[in-house]
């Protein structure tokens, strides 16, 4: 519940105990959770690395990536927004046969990858471009960013730069090394 100064008290949403760990996967999470969840591409394209991106990508900048904007639903509720980076030199044809499913499990069935998440940074912030309006939410109201970056563990290599905005009020972050 949360009382509203003039306004009345209302009824908040219950929040998901969405864990991040090493191994830390969407699709996962919720189903251990007892949730279906739903994945909605919003983008996918080629685009040149920004120096940002190649630096956690160990890409030279201005190096062909794809962006994959991505909106996260469970039980018919709006979860979160994630940008993904992937270089294109490792994996050459995911824009033409990647269409939805957990992003994750195609890289690992599809390309052998071993996925393993080397960091994670939160930060709480207001919501930015059409991030509310995805997200089904007031712009003045709080989302949680985390910055991931994936590895391939046969080798090491950086395979995946993720921004992630979860709503602020439906989730809460259990980091768990």
């Amino acid at each position: 519940l949360e009382r509203r100064h003039g306004r009345g008290v209302f009824v908040l949403d219950s929040q998901l105990d969405y864990q991040i760990g090493s191994g830390t996967r969407f699709t996962e999470n919720l189903a251990a959770l007892g949730m279906q969840s739903e994945n909605r591409i919003l983008c996918l394209q080629t685009l040149a690395a920004t120096e940002r991106i190649a630096q956690r990508l160990t890409l030279d900048t201005g190096a062909p990536i794809f962006w994959i904007e991505t909106l996260r639903t469970a039980s018919d509720r709006q979860l979160c927004v994630i940008s993904h980076f992937i270089p294109c030199a490792r994996f050459p044809d995911l824009d033409t046969r990647y269409t939805g499913e957990s992003l994750h499990q195609f890289l690992t069935t599809h390309y052998g990858c071993q996925l393993k998440r080397t960091e994670s940074l939160v930060t709480a912030m207001l919501p930015q471009g059409d991030d509310a309006k995805l997200l089904g939410m007031p712009q003045n109201r709080p989302v949680l960013r985390v910055k991931s970056v994936n590895i391939d563990e046969r080798d090491g290599a950086p395979v995946e730069y993720a921004i992630t905005r979860f709503r602020a009020d439906r989730i809460q972050l259990r980091i768990n090394p």
